[in-house]
Protein backbone atom coordinates (compact mmCIF):
# COMPACT_ATOMS: atom_id res chain seq x y z
CA UNK A 1 0.00 0.00 0.00
CA UNK A 2 1.25 3.66 -1.02
CA UNK A 3 -0.15 6.76 -0.68
CA UNK A 4 0.32 9.41 -2.86
CA UNK A 5 -1.15 12.53 -4.35
CA UNK A 6 -4.58 12.25 -6.30
CA UNK A 7 -4.29 12.21 -9.97
CA UNK A 8 -7.56 13.23 -12.06
CA UNK A 9 -7.78 9.24 -12.46
CA UNK A 10 -8.69 8.66 -9.06
CA UNK A 11 -11.60 10.88 -8.69
CA UNK A 12 -14.00 8.69 -9.58
CA UNK A 13 -13.17 5.77 -6.94
CA UNK A 14 -12.71 8.68 -4.39
CA UNK A 15 -16.70 9.54 -5.19
CA UNK A 16 -17.59 6.01 -5.05
CA UNK A 17 -16.24 5.81 -1.43
CA UNK A 18 -17.94 9.02 -0.79
CA UNK A 19 -21.16 7.91 -2.18
CA UNK A 20 -20.95 4.67 -0.02
CA UNK A 21 -20.73 6.44 2.99
CA UNK A 22 -23.08 9.41 2.46
CA UNK A 23 -25.19 9.92 -0.41
CA UNK A 24 -24.94 11.43 -4.16
CA UNK A 25 -25.20 15.06 -2.78
CA UNK A 26 -22.30 14.33 -0.88
CA UNK A 27 -20.52 12.66 -3.97
CA UNK A 28 -21.16 15.58 -6.00
CA UNK A 29 -19.78 17.76 -3.85
CA UNK A 30 -16.45 15.74 -2.70
CA UNK A 31 -16.05 15.37 -7.07
CA UNK A 32 -16.31 19.41 -7.19
CA UNK A 33 -13.60 19.22 -4.42
CA UNK A 34 -11.32 16.88 -5.21
CA UNK A 35 -10.91 19.06 -8.65
CA UNK A 36 -9.54 21.82 -6.52
CA UNK A 37 -6.51 22.28 -7.64
CA UNK A 38 -5.41 24.26 -4.20
CA UNK A 39 -6.48 21.81 -2.49
CA UNK A 40 -4.02 18.94 -1.17
CA UNK A 41 -5.12 15.10 -1.70
CA UNK A 42 -3.86 11.77 -1.50
CA UNK A 43 -5.38 8.88 -1.91
CA UNK A 44 -4.57 4.94 -0.31
CA UNK A 45 -3.58 3.10 -2.73
CA UNK A 46 -3.70 -0.56 -2.62
CA UNK A 47 -3.50 -2.07 -6.26
CA UNK A 48 -6.69 0.32 -5.81
CA UNK A 49 -8.02 2.93 -4.40
CA UNK A 50 -8.90 2.46 -0.99
CA UNK A 51 -9.33 5.84 0.59
CA UNK A 52 -8.52 9.30 0.34
CA UNK A 53 -7.87 12.49 2.41
CA UNK A 54 -8.03 16.17 1.59
CA UNK A 55 -6.90 19.49 3.20
CA UNK A 56 -7.13 23.20 2.01
CA UNK A 57 -6.00 26.24 3.76
CA UNK A 58 -8.54 28.21 5.21
CA UNK A 59 -10.12 30.93 4.24
CA UNK A 60 -10.72 32.59 7.66
CA UNK A 61 -7.19 32.27 9.23
CA UNK A 62 -3.44 32.87 8.17
CA UNK A 63 -1.57 29.18 8.68
CA UNK A 64 -4.60 27.66 9.59
CA UNK A 65 -5.86 24.34 7.55
CA UNK A 66 -9.17 22.70 7.08
CA UNK A 67 -9.55 18.86 6.74
CA UNK A 68 -12.73 18.71 3.98
CA UNK A 69 -12.43 14.95 3.17
CA UNK A 70 -11.21 11.61 4.55
CA UNK A 71 -12.94 8.54 3.74
CA UNK A 72 -11.81 4.94 3.75
CA UNK A 73 -14.07 1.75 1.79
CA UNK A 74 -15.60 -0.24 4.28
CA UNK A 75 -14.19 -3.27 3.85
CA UNK A 76 -10.24 -1.36 4.56
CA UNK A 77 -11.57 0.31 7.80
CA UNK A 78 -9.22 -0.76 10.93
CA UNK A 79 -6.94 -1.69 8.73
CA UNK A 80 -4.44 1.61 9.04
CA UNK A 81 -5.42 3.35 5.86
CA UNK A 82 -7.09 6.31 7.48
CA UNK A 83 -4.30 6.37 10.24
CA UNK A 84 -1.54 6.79 6.97
CA UNK A 85 -3.47 9.07 5.48
CA UNK A 86 -4.00 11.77 8.33
CA UNK A 87 -0.50 11.08 9.26
CA UNK A 88 0.50 11.76 5.54
CA UNK A 89 -1.72 14.96 5.08
CA UNK A 90 -0.63 16.24 8.45
CA UNK A 91 2.94 15.88 7.89
CA UNK A 92 2.46 17.90 4.60
CA UNK A 93 0.58 20.52 6.18
CA UNK A 94 2.89 20.88 8.87
CA UNK A 95 5.98 21.37 6.22
CA UNK A 96 4.04 24.21 4.83
CA UNK A 97 4.47 26.18 8.15
CA UNK A 98 0.62 25.67 9.13
CA UNK A 99 -0.09 26.81 12.93
CA UNK A 100 -3.93 24.42 13.39
CA UNK A 101 -5.46 22.44 11.82
CA UNK A 102 -9.45 22.47 11.82
CA UNK A 103 -12.35 19.62 10.90
CA UNK A 104 -16.01 18.94 11.69
CA UNK A 105 -16.65 15.34 12.12
CA UNK A 106 -19.37 12.91 13.53
CA UNK A 107 -16.67 10.69 14.93
CA UNK A 108 -14.44 12.30 17.04
CA UNK A 109 -12.46 9.31 18.43
CA UNK A 110 -10.68 9.07 15.67
CA UNK A 111 -9.57 12.64 15.35
CA UNK A 112 -8.33 12.75 18.95
CA UNK A 113 -5.89 10.03 18.26
CA UNK A 114 -4.15 12.78 16.73
CA UNK A 115 -4.08 15.05 19.13
CA UNK A 116 -7.62 17.02 17.92
CA UNK A 117 -9.48 18.98 20.50
CA UNK A 118 -13.35 19.34 20.58
CA UNK A 119 -13.87 22.90 20.45
CA UNK A 120 -18.11 23.06 19.85
CA UNK A 121 -20.90 20.73 19.00
CA UNK A 122 -22.84 21.92 16.08
CA UNK A 123 -26.00 20.14 15.73
CA UNK A 124 -24.25 16.79 16.32
CA UNK A 125 -21.06 17.04 14.53
CA UNK A 126 -17.68 18.16 16.26
CA UNK A 127 -16.01 21.36 15.68
CA UNK A 128 -11.93 20.54 16.30
CA UNK A 129 -8.97 21.57 16.69
CA UNK A 130 -5.36 20.67 16.37
CA UNK A 131 -2.51 22.81 17.24
CA UNK A 132 1.04 22.46 15.37
CA UNK A 133 2.59 26.14 16.79
CA UNK A 134 1.42 28.38 19.24
CA UNK A 135 -1.55 29.86 18.74
CA UNK A 136 -4.32 30.96 20.73
CA UNK A 137 -8.16 29.69 20.90
CA UNK A 138 -9.95 32.12 22.40
CA UNK A 139 -13.65 30.65 24.07
CA UNK A 140 -16.80 32.66 22.14
CA UNK A 141 -17.69 35.72 23.72
CA UNK A 142 -20.93 34.82 26.43
CA UNK A 143 -23.98 36.17 25.40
Amino acid sequence: MIIRDLTPGDVGACTDIVCSHWDETAARRAHKQLSDKLARYYVADDNGIVGFCGAHRSVIMWRAWEISWIAVQDEARELGFGRRLMDHTLNSIARDHASMVMLMTEHPKFFQKFNFVEVADLDGFKLMILKLRNVSVVSPIPH
